[in-house]
């Protein structure tokens, strides 16, 4: 008998056969299931194929040429959603494995290329649900991690990566203080990202900082607890990176920062020493979010107040802190109240700027909001109402619909009189 031939002799009873595949090893089902993974892990669209493969009702011993046994000359191939298949199995001269497939010998591949995907990845060219995006990651991931195949990550593009940092970070972050950092010391208090995916900041130095530059950045830094703020601002290292920072206190938590909460006495309290830190960052996107309007809250002066005139409190004790930043308001405000207080503060940036130029002009180095501030005060026109630039003609004034807004803040409850009465459920941006 030629060397590597197989023969082929009857087997046990067919209800026996689960009991010898168990008890003997199948090699041609073995190659079977590996030429099954080889075409899953080929390509994407196809890693969700699986194929359930058993000897045949009536399949034939397959034994090599030493009487070994080593597999089964029919299987039944099981496909989800379509119905089982029986073919036969043989293996060429060449040691590859082919089955008898429409009315002739045809190699493995053939009959596993017509099985449809239980998923279909032709995405629609627009923007995916967040469902849709943790799906398809999900799959990628599992295909990876199936298919065992690893790149050097920093060998990609740096568009590439920034993507990855990107969806692995977030589209926002959320720090929050910890009892103790035990990675410096016993005592010190450190400002933590609520991502486990920040381990990528581990991976090496140049990771590091090109997450740490993703998230300072581009990430916007989202804050709803005024303690949370009162820490996070108390840092200058990364209040000096943060580019894009979102709060979204209650009413007295806005009123606690910016100054305009009263005593016991009836004293109103001023800035706090944050609000101070956040006058000057250099922030790209300020978002304040103001909470909607509550029957009960922390303060009795907010329950049941109106809402319109809470929110022109805050933005006037908001405003010498964040005049000049790049506002934007969020939440339960008017849509009136909202233009005007983010084109007063564009108007004033505009002002700064101008400001800024002149000073550079001069020789003097370039200033802070503290030092426009402190200048404004200096030499204000008290009689115009505004500031003269030098070597320009432009006069320095509040923007107009914004100055007619102003009011002052009280310690009573302001009462709703408003016509839509300032509630939740009949809530409305428009006058």
């Amino acid at each position: 008998m030629p060397s590597g031939h197989i023969s082929y002799r009857r087997s046990r009873p067919s209800n026996h056969l689960r009991a010898i595949k168990t008890q003997r090893p199948d090699m041609l089902c073995d190659i079977l299931h590996w030429a099954v993974d080889v075409y899953r892990f080929s390509s994407f669209e196809t890693f969700d194929i699986h194929v359930s493969i058993h000897p045949g009702a009536a399949a034939i011993q397959v034994v090599d040429t030493s009487g070994q046994f080593i597999g089964w000359d029919k299987y039944v191939f099981q496909v989800w959603g379509q119905a089982d298949k029986t073919m036969a199995v043989r293996l060429d001269s060449r040691g590859c494995i082919r089955v008898w497939f429409n009315d002739r010998w045809a190699r493995f591949t053939r009959f596993l290329r017509l099985i449809k995907p239980p998923y279909s990845w032709n995405l629609s060219k627009g923007p995916l649900t967040r469902a849709d995006q943790d799906f398809q990651w999900y799959q990628q991931s599992r295909w990876w991690l199936g298919n065992r195949k690893s790149f050097l990550f920093l060998r990609l593009p740096p568009e590439i990566r920034n993507l990855i940092y990107g969806f692995a970070l977030g589209d926002k972050i959320e720090p929050y203080p910890t009892h103790r950092d035990r990675g410096v010391g016993s005592n010190s208090r450190s400002m933590i990202i609520r991502r486990a995916n920040t381990a990528l900041l581990q991976v090496s130095p140049l990771v590091y900082k090109e997450v740490s530059d993703m998230i300072y950045t581009f990430t916007p830094f989202f804050v709803e607890h005024f303690g949370v703020a009162e820490k996070l601002l108390r840092k200058p290292r990364p209040c000096s990176r943060i580019r894009q920072l979102e709060l979204a206190l209650t009413h007295d938590d806005f009123f606690w920062l910016f100054g305009g909460q009263f005593e016991d006495d009836g004293v109103m309290t001023a800035p706090h020493q944050a609000a101070t830190t956040l006058r000057n960052m250099r922030l790209s996107k300020l978002r304040l979010r103001i909470a909607e309007p509550r029957p009960v809250t922390a303060d009795e002066r907010f329950d049941g107040a109106c809402q319109k005139t809470v929110v022109d409190w805050i933005l006037e004790a908001a405003w010498p802190t964040v005049r000049g930043h790049p506002v934007e308001l969020a939440g339960y405000v008017k849509a009136r109240q909202k233009r005007a207080f983010e084109a007063a503060c564009k108007a004033e940036r505009k002002k700064f700027d101008v400001w800024q130029k002149q000073r550079m002009a001069v020789g003097d180095e370039e200033g802070s909001w503290d030092d426009y501030d402190e200048w404004l005060e200096q030499v204000g026109d008290d009689e115009g109402g505004g500031v003269m630039l030098a070597e320009t003609t432009m006069v320095i004034q509040e923007d107009e619909l914004f100055a007619a807004g102003r009011v002052k803040i009280s310690a009573e409850r302001p009462l709703c009189l408003c016509k839509v009465h300032c509630a939740v459920e009949c809530w409305s941006a428009d006058d």
